[in-house]
């Protein structure tokens, strides 16, 4: 109700009026489809899970990003918390509430959207070699940071994180990791 009579202007309104969610590193994120979670700091890892147990790595929610489990048809979805993170809830309720902030989640759902695309491009190459490059060129353009030498990644994912989002296995992306 407090949205309505009051216009959203921009995204720190996200968190404006919202409880903050705190997750732990390695904590999974409870999924709810009435919420689409916004990011405040922080980075989740989504996911789903193959009929045959193996975990493949569907996005990276970073600081500004949205996620939510009714955002995606996939039966089996997880988010999981790459690091300490603060997570707002906003309800679809208040969105069909406020067209402004149903604007300015528009931009965040496409955000998404083209991320999942990468991820799905990245998936669809061939050779695992391929995979790994342009999933090291997507983490560089997500979360990667410019320092003297080069550009760092401020987050730890294992070598089986990696290979989820290749398709392959832990060890195909050990022996080409060592070979880097």
């Amino acid at each position: 109700k407090q949205l309505e009579s009051s216009p959203f202007n921009k995204e720190s309104d996200f968190s404006s009026d919202h409880p903050l969610h705190k997750y732990s590193k390695g904590e999974t994120i409870s999924l709810n489809p009435q919420v689409i979670w916004y990011v405040y700091q922080g980075l989740v890892k989504l996911s789903t899970v193959c009929e045959g147990g193996e975990e493949i790595m569907v996005g990276l929610a970073k600081e500004g990003m949205v996620f939510s489990s009714s955002m995606t048809c996939l039966h089996t979805y997880q988010a999981i918390a790459l690091c300490d993170v603060e997570l707002v809830p906003i309800y679809l309720s208040e969105i069909e509430a406020s067209p402004e902030m149903g604007h300015a989640l528009l931009a965040k759902i496409n955000q998404r959207l083209r991320q999942t695309e990468c991820f799905l491009a990245i998936s669809g190459r061939r050779r695992v070699e391929e995979r790994l490059h342009y999933l090291l060129k997507l983490l560089k353009q997500e979360v990667g940071q410019p320092i003297a030498e080069g550009i760092i990644l401020n987050i730890r994912l294992t070598h089986e994180d990696i290979a989820n989002a290749c398709c392959t296995t832990r060890v195909t992306i050990t022996r080409l990791m060592r070979k880097l």
